[in-house]
């Protein structure tokens, strides 16, 4: 049995340019709240288009990229600041009082206040040290 091999280029061809055309000839669309290709039911055109001329948009272009290059030059002076300003700062602890030792003292050792509970020693060497709740249930 033979298959015949069909072209598919012109069929995906076709499909292009319908796909275009449709894009080409469709507008936006808002549908409630939101908005889309496709036309909805009860939605309305809405005018997408760039008004602007070309001469607008290139210094609309031309005043971002300025306002790009003066935020650098900010951001740059800033971190600038910062390098020169870093060895000045210590560490500031919300509620301490100032304490009569040299800051550049070493910290003391922290005090443990944790305790551990205490077992109950076993009153007889053969009785349990610990019971089941069962056990304890029973006495």
């Amino acid at each position: 049995m033979r298959i015949a091999h069909r072209p598919i280029a012109p069929g995906l061809l076709l499909f292009a340019l319908l796909g275009a055309a449709n894009a080409a000839d469709g507008g936006v669309y808002r549908c409630g709240q939101t908005y889309q290709q496709l036309p909805c039911e009860g939605g309305q055109t809405v005018d997408a288009t760039d008004p602007r001329t070309a001469d607008q948009r290139r210094d609309a272009q031309a005043a971002a990229s300025a306002e790009r290059r003066h935020a650098s030059g900010l951001a740059a002076e800033r971190r600038e600041r910062e390098k020169l300003a870093a060895p000045q700062q210590e560490p500031v602890v919300i509620g301490a009082r100032p304490s009569q030792a040299a800051a550049s003292a070493p910290a003391a050792a922290p005090v443990k206040t944790t305790h551990k509970p205490k077992r109950k020693k076993p009153s007889h060497p053969d009785e349990p040290r610990y019971s089941s709740p069962a056990a304890a249930k029973k006495t």
